[in-house]
């Protein structure tokens, strides 16, 4: 019998994901990760997931999934001793204790590819690694920014670069990111959307909120611009779902918040969606996305969404699947009033988001397509 074919997924911050009684903050990228790894699994082939180490076991099981706490890529809690002890042990054994750590993991899971979800130092890592060892690196787009040379990215052109010439596959999430990436860098992507898991959304629960919005505590999500519209808005319910990001910008947001609108700072994913089925709007503010997950769980339970920059391969408008309006709190205020109005709007968004997101983004059928590139 053939043996399995080895895929392993590097993804430092979806820890939580795996194991769901943490709370470390996950984003989007993380989601689409980890719903790739569960799919893959049905279909046979052998998964592992390289996280951040929080302090975990190195290696844990979670449904068949291995993951893998990397010993170099650690969290804020213990990275000050980690990094005591690696002066320590660099100063008695030299680079080869440093080259040791960061590769070490890689070694012990010894997969045939490696993959990245987001372009950062520690993807540079992983690249030189599968260099160094004739392993195939593929990278999984995370953002447009990452490929629009760095644009509102905390990551350097030059890592950006490097990352994009080491991988030999490049897999995006729209159209925008197929063009930036064959006009800016000279590389072909392969366009595979991202997944959803349409199971569990057969409940209907009572309306708790009007409007909701995901997200972390940043300037490319601009969560103040949410609050500014709970403002505006004082007869209708809000609600924030807000990971800490930028410290300043979350106790600003909590410190200003009205009275109508309430912060959440974590759910897991199953939580998440519960909080999805209790709200009636899904709202956008953010600068730049990818294609964002937010939006396929919004049309996973019928929501509408109210986005005021992002609208990737137009679907919102193409599919009538919801408002989009552009910078302006002004045209949110009236979109979001006008939407929240009038049921027959309302329904038709309703119904075509989920019937656009069951017909293009079903995590079962994606991921076939994906596997079929792992060949």
């Amino acid at each position: 019998m053939a043996s399995k074919k080895k895929v392993c997924f590097q993804v430092l911050d979806a820890y939580s994901l795996f194991n769901t009684t943490t709370n470390y903050p996950f984003g989007g990228a993380e989601y689409r990760a980890f719903t790739f790894l569960t799919e893959l699994k049905k279909l046979s082939f052998d998964v592992s997931a390289i996280v951040r180490n929080y302090g975990q076991h190195l290696q844990e099981n979670y449904n068949e999934i291995q993951v893998y706490a990397h010993p170099y890529h650690t969290s804020p809690e213990i990275a000050a001793p980690n990094y005591l002890r690696r002066l320590l042990s660099l100063k008695w054994s030299g680079k080869s204790y440093e080259n040791y750590l960061k590769h070490n993991a890689y070694n012990i899971i010894n997969a045939g590819i490696y993959c990245a979800f987001e372009i950062t130092s520690a993807t540079l890592l992983l690249a030189d690694y599968c260099k160094k060892n004739k392993k195939q690196f593929y990278l999984f787009i995370a953002s447009d920014g990452e490929v629009s040379y760095g644009k509102l990215m905390p990551t350097s052109k030059e890592i950006i670069k490097q990352v994009i010439d080491s991988a030999e596959k490049i897999f995006v999430q729209n159209n925008t990111q197929l063009k930036n990436l064959k006009v800016i860098f000279g590389k072909e992507g392969i366009l595979i959307k991202n997944p959803i898991d349409l199971s569990r959304n057969e409940s209907n629960p009572v309306k708790e909120y009007d409007f909701l919005w995901i997200g972390k505590s940043n300037i490319i999500k601009r969560p103040e611009l949410f609050t500014a519209l709970a403002k505006q808005l004082s007869h209708y319910r809000f609600c924030m779902l807000m990971n800490v990001s930028d410290k300043r910008i979350h106790e600003e947001i909590l410190k200003q918040k009205p009275g109508n609108l309430t912060v959440i700072e974590y759910l897991n994913l199953n939580e998440t969606e519960e909080l999805l089925k209790k709200t009636k709007i899904f709202v956008s503010t953010s600068l730049l996305e990818g294609f964002p997950n937010t939006f396929l769980q919004a049309g996973k339970f019928k929501i509408p969404v109210i986005s005021m920059l992002i609208n990737p391969d137009n679907f919102l408008t193409e599919h009538n699947c919801g408002l989009y309006i552009g910078d302006d709190l002004s045209k949110l205020t009236l979109a979001s009033e006008q939407l929240i109005n009038d049921s027959s709007l309302y329904n038709l968004l309703s119904t075509n988001i989920y019937n656009y997101v069951l017909k293009n983004h079903e995590a079962g059928q994606i991921t076939k397509t994906l596997a079929g590139h792992f060949a």
